[in-house]
């Protein structure tokens, strides 16, 4: 307590109310002026330490008659003992203004009819005795009370050890081994395949008598031969697309192709760097000089592989600034790969089997996926996001969760990008949305917003659908959803097209969607109001996290309302679903844990799309539990 003191009140050992303003870590002048009358008991507009330590001491965890005093004090802003419905009304809207959120005078007057509602009281003002019937309906104001004194002691709330929350090691073995066995086991034959490549390699040039620096530059060379090879497989989207469905999808790691892909692009920087150093130190020792080098077909092609693969490693470092750069490098792999065949007699052996099936797979693609489409609307939608919807053929079928690649000529001439359908696969049309992130995306959400005139057509060209790894979520038993944003699209498909089917899997869905905005919400409500009638929640149970949704003492109040709503209209005041809203971060742990223990003997499988970090979180707490995780990754 002393620490934070000294903190907050800095070198004249006193908090004034700038200072404790900033410690509230709250916008609205009059919330803090409240807390700070109640802090500073003498009134001399300074809060010294002894007012401080009394101020923390009314909401210690094991006090709790002095925590619903301290709260209630808080709210009677008359001191008059009792909170008024005017009173109640206008401390609701301060609340509102604090946390963003917009709701109508409609709905104003409905959360303070449900508070008086919850508190059981027959007149027209909330007493203490009324007001502590209304908490003890709201299991969580303790936490947030408890997130409040832990914010101003300037302390970390602990929570439960992983040790202890986490599932038994059977389980997560299993896991481990449905989900991971395929990747360890591929990436256990890449490493010794290189291994063995690159010591025979040199044991058969050192048999011939070779310098030290021929032989690495050898067995270099012999990896060169491998990767360069398997780095064209990743990317044969078609024949991904076309085996995830079967059992083979067992014994290929597909969830992480672009990963794989990456990897392979390093390994063969990597193992060039080792090829072109050993090479230069046997030309230092044998004093060839640069004109020999560059006029012999080994060396100016081994240059020219140099460059082209140093030149599409910076274009992909810079990929999110400079993404046509990016694009447009990457068509350097055809002259790569003719140089490559050039520069080695035996290259082509490795080469041929890939290449044939990346030149039959882009075959493929050109015939059957590649086409254009005239775009049907072309709609802006709140929080910077555009809805894309397309005309759609006979030929056009897919499965929820897919994705595409999309280009339009009017917005950029070359460039490509993915985004996962949104649209269910039953129904005349399909569609993307597009948050706008870069460039091409704000020049998309532009272009929504500009009138279009009758006649004016706009095309697209897809390539695609191809499949991703929500497309096997209907192998699931139980499944959890967990979108973050704009990442609800592939979820959105899925949960459209379980409205339109009778399809068994899954018996149990779970959906978890996490905004930052309250409009954000709006892109798919009528869908998942539509999901919730016809699926039920013992099929489908959806929660929202509103993550600017602050647990802290600035929406005590708010939340009670909140809850006291629910529990008297069924549904959620904020979105209108039968869903809840709940405010912050999900506890994943708590979560994951819940869910262990209410599908024991069943493998539950989460599937994730939003941003990387909140993925690895998630990840993480998938592990522990003994779920099987599954991302979105393609790019």
């Amino acid at each position: 307590m002393r620490q934070a003191y000294r903190q907050l009140a800095g070198d004249d050992e006193l908090i004034d109310f700038k200072d404790w303003k900033a410690a509230l870590s709250v916008n609205s002048d009059f919330l803090a002026r409240r807390l700070f009358e109640l802090a500073d008991t003498d009134r001399s507009g300074y809060i010294d330490r002894s007012e401080f330590s009394a101020f923390l001491s009314q909401l210690a965890p094991e006090r709790s008659t002095q925590r619903l005093n301290f709260l209630f004090q808080c709210l009677d802003v008359e001191g008059d003992g009792r909170l008024s419905q005017q009173e109640l009304r206008s401390l609701l809207q301060t609340s509102l203004t604090e946390q963003k959120l917009t709701l109508t005078d409609t709905m104003l007057s409905a959360l303070t009819d449900s508070l008086f509602h919850a508190s059981g009281a027959r007149r027209q003002s909330l007493d203490l005795e009324a007001f502590e019937r209304l908490i003890s309906t709201e299991p969580g104001v303790e936490r947030q009370l408890d997130r409040f004194y832990a914010h101003l002691l300037n302390r970390r709330q602990r929570r439960l050890q992983r040790h202890k929350n986490r599932a038994p090691w059977r389980l997560r073995l299993k896991a481990q081994l449905l989900q991971g066995f395929a990747s360890r086991l591929w990436w256990f034959l890449y490493l010794f395949g290189n291994v063995a490549l690159f010591i025979n390699a040199q044991q058969q040039y050192a048999d011939a008598g070779a310098s030290f620096a021929i032989q690495i530059a050898r067995g270099a060379g012999a990896c060169l031969n491998l990767n360069a090879a398997l780095i064209l497989l990743p990317v044969c989207r078609s024949l991904l697309s076309g085996v995830r469905h079967t059992f083979i999808a067992r014994l290929l790691p597909l969830d992480h192709h672009t990963d794989i892909h990456r990897h392979l692009g390093f390994a063969l920087i990597f193992f060039t760097a080792i090829h072109a150093i050993a090479h230069g130190i046997n030309y230092w020792q044998t004093d060839t000089s640069i004109q020999t080098l560059m006029t012999s077909l080994a060396g100016a092609t081994g240059v020219g592989l140099t460059l082209i693969l140093l030149f599409m490693a910076y274009a992909a470092s810079k990929r999110q600034k400079k993404h046509e750069r990016f694009v447009l490098s990457h068509l350097l792999y055809a002259p790569f790969f003719v140089a490559l065949l050039y520069h080695g007699p035996d290259t082509w052996l490795w080469l041929a089997p890939s290449l044939s099936l990346f030149t039959l797979d882009a075959i493929f693609r050109t015939f059957r996926r590649y086409r254009s489409v005239d775009i049907t609307a072309l709609e802006p939608l709140s929080d910077n996001v555009t809805e894309v919807r397309f005309k759609r053929g006979r030929w056009f079928p897919f499965n929820p969760g897919d994705y595409i690649k999309v280009r339009i000529p009017v917005l950029s001439r070359w460039q490509w990008h993915p985004f996962t359908l949104s649209a269910a696969p039953e129904t005349d049309r399909f569609s993307i949305h597009v948050r706008t992130a870069g460039n091409w995306t704000t020049a998309l959400h532009n272009l929504s917003r500009k009138p279009r005139p009758k006649r004016q057509k706009w095309t697209a060209y897809i390539d695609g659908p191809y499949a991703a790894p929500t497309s096997s979520l209907y192998k699931s038993s139980v499944a959890v959803m967990i979108a973050g944003g704009i990442g609800v699209t592939p979820f959105a498909s899925v949960i459209h097209s379980l409205t339109k089917t009778e399809k068994s899997n899954p018996e149990t869905l779970y959906f978890h969607w996490l905004n930052r905005s309250q409009a954000s919400y709006d892109w798919f409500l009528s869908m998942l109001s539509q999901a919730e009638s016809r699926l039920g929640q013992d099929r489908l149970q959806v929660t929202n996290h509103l993550t600017s949704l602050a647990l802290n003492l600035s929406n005590v109040l708010l939340q009670i309302a909140f809850s006291a709503y629910r529990q008297q209209h069924g549904q959620d005041p904020i979105t209108g679903l039968r869903a809840t809203t709940e405010a912050g971060r999900p506890d994943w742990a708590r979560i994951f844990s819940e869910l262990r223990l209410k599908h024991p003997d069943t493998t539950i499988h989460v599937y994730f799309c939003g941003p990387k970090g909140l993925g690895k979180s998630i990840r993480q707490h998938a592990k522990l539990q003994g779920l099987c995780f599954h991302e979105e990754t393609f790019d």
